[in-house]
């Protein structure tokens, strides 16, 4: 599988904030939500093997990377950073895309939905909270415990905090445990995973606190009621931060979605199971018509429910 890399472009928002996205491959547009504290390298496998077909458009969120920490003086709320996805797209002229959303993603793929139906092709929604509060749907008790304490001490000693978590990153110790407690599937080798989460070095902390506390007290319920678009829900049955019952409670409000469960697969199962959703989310677009048909000039033309 060939390697690639991503073109880097600025946009400076409406508020003045300086938002960095980044645009790889070519053809129907697609929109990728990260995760928090996640880059673009997390859809590295989906990138990889889809960029001859789709051309990916992802975004690092406002203020929480030192490349891009000249924003406006305004809150990290999903809704802002759904509004800047709408406009990092009108930026690149797409007046429609399909939506890929991951973790965090999938709430701020809901809230971009509800901001601007009309932008969005269809929605995949990977390894998130589908709906009510990330509180509700924890599934391990230990990770509600330490995550509050662990914020607090970011929040009292920053800089000793990114100095642990550069040298965390680069620490073979740090890739073992992630093996060890299931976070890394044996498809990720210790550089791959280094290169993987090295955007981490370059975090703001603080920016990730505050952002934490949007996510936590998100609730989609509402955002979920009576989806039309398109929608496919891509979930594993060992992951901690996905509660199936909520993910089930999500189809049922929205209008034809689907779903796969993976079994065996947890938080990261677009990185530990890439065949899996590859081929899902392949065959999701075909059948819901989110293709192009070639011309006989070269030239190509969508086909489907999905044109516009």
């Amino acid at each position: 599988m060939r390697q690639m890399s991503p073109e880097r472009r600025l946009l400076r928002s409406h508020d003045g904030a300086e938002i960095e996205y980044f645009t790889i491959g070519k053809g129907l547009p697609v929109l990728l939500v990260n995760g928090l504290g996640a880059g673009w390298r997390i859809w590295q496998k989906q990138i990889e093997y889809l960029s001859d077909r789709y051309r990916f458009i992802t975004w690092n969120y406002r203020g929480l990377f030192r490349t891009n920490s000249r924003t406006a003086s305004s809150p990290h709320s999903l809704s802002v950073h759904a509004e800047d996805a709408i406009e990092i797209l009108a930026n690149e002229g797409e007046k429609k895309a399909a939506i890929i959303g991951w973790s965090m993603g999938v709430h701020v793929s809901l809230e971009l939905l509800k901001k601007a139906p009309e932008r969005v092709a269809s929605l995949i929604l990977i390894g998130g909270p589908a709906s009510e509060r990330l509180s509700r749907t924890l599934r391990l008790g230990l990770t509600r415990l330490l995550v509050s304490p662990m914020l607090r001490t970011i929040n009292k000693v920053p800089k000793i905090s990114e100095i642990i978590t550069r040298k965390a990153i680069n620490a073979p110790e740090t890739f073992a445990c992630a093996r060890g407690v299931g976070l890394v599937g044996h498809g990720l080798d210790e550089e791959k995973f280094v290169d993987l989460v090295s955007c981490l070095s370059k975090i703001d902390l603080k920016a990730l606190q505050r952002t934490f506390r949007h996510l936590a007290e998100h609730d989609t319920r509402e955002l979920t009621a009576d989806i039309d678009a398109p929608m496919l829900i891509i979930a594993g049955d060992r992951d901690p931060f996905t509660s199936l019952s909520a993910v089930e409670r999500m189809i049922q409000n929205a209008n034809g979605a689907e779903l796969m469960v993976v079994p065996g697969a947890n938080h990261y199962l677009a990185i530990n199971y890439p065949e899996h959703v590859n081929l899902r989310i392949e065959k999701f677009f075909k059948e819901r018509g989110y293709t192009e048909k070639p011309l006989s000039d070269g030239a190509s033309t969508i086909v489907g429910d999905s044109a516009f």
